[in-house]
């Protein structure tokens, strides 16, 4: 089981929550603890405030710059952002990070949110699902838009990239519709990490299917929905050992 830290440093006297440097040095420390990744929330879910008090991917490349070792995952809503300029922003991000970002795609549907967004009704839960797994299907199929060496830089040659390893995504569905490729090229680890939470029963078969790791909240519970989330992505074609679980 490995250990991740949900970053919350609400203000307790005044302004204090906004001193960026109470936050970098929280992160340092857990770094310098062994803790494997720390997760920055970016959305007020099941109406409870932001645990942060920046935008989180803007923080997240400020951290980036301040840490070595440590992973370092922001919160984006699918309600809140379009496919394309997520997947270039986590993208760059993991570029600066040397491959240490992550993306932590929430399955719950946050009302105050929508309404922030042209949708004050928000969306049923079926749409909701089928809308989230689109989105998160068309963000990983950029992030594989280059082959590791498709950027060429060939200044005498005259070619920036090789045509053959620069994918098209073209894709058409029912919420979205997206051409790609990213004008961003793979960063040091592939691609970013996809984290997934905030999973009901009926997202548990997607989440082991596409996810590279589970945000689980419950110490009692982690070993038993750890053994089935194994269980799950095995019956999905995919190692065990790839899909990691987190204890938040």
């Amino acid at each position: 089981m490995h250990l991740a830290i949900s970053l919350d440093i609400a203000a307790t006297d005044g302004q204090a929550g906004l001193d960026f440097r109470r936050i970098a040095g929280f992160v340092r420390k857990a770094e310098a603890a062994g803790v494997d990744m720390v997760v920055v929330s970016d959305t007020a879910a099941n109406g409870a405030r932001s645990t942060s008090p920046f935008e989180a991917t803007t923080l997240l490349a400020a951290l980036a710059t301040l840490t070595e070792r440590i992973g370092l995952v922001a919160g984006a809503s699918t309600l809140a952002h379009q496919p394309y300029n997520l997947a270039r922003r986590f993208a760059s991000l993991d570029i600066i990070s040397h491959g240490r970002i992550g993306w932590n795609a929430t399955m719950v549907q946050d009302p105050r949110q929508a309404a922030n967004f042209s949708r004050p009704e928000g969306f049923s839960e079926g749409d909701f699902r089928r809308r989230a797994e689109e989105f998160i299907g068309i963000v990983q199929g950029l992030w594989r838009g280059w082959d590791a060496d498709a950027l060429l830089f060939d200044k005498s040659g005259g070619r920036f990239h090789d045509p053959q390893k620069m994918h098209l995504l073209d894709h058409k569905g029912e919420f979205f519709s997206v051409r790609g490729p990213l004008n961003v090229a793979r960063s040091p680890q592939g691609t970013p990490v996809l984290v997934m939470s905030g999973l009901s029963e009926a997202d548990l078969d997607f989440a082991t299917r596409v996810a590279d790791v589970v945000l689980l909240d419950e110490q009692p519970s982690a070993g038993v929905a750890g053994d089935d989330l194994k269980r799950r992505a095995l019956a999905a074609g995919r190692k065990p050992e790839t899909l990691k679980v987190f204890v938040t």
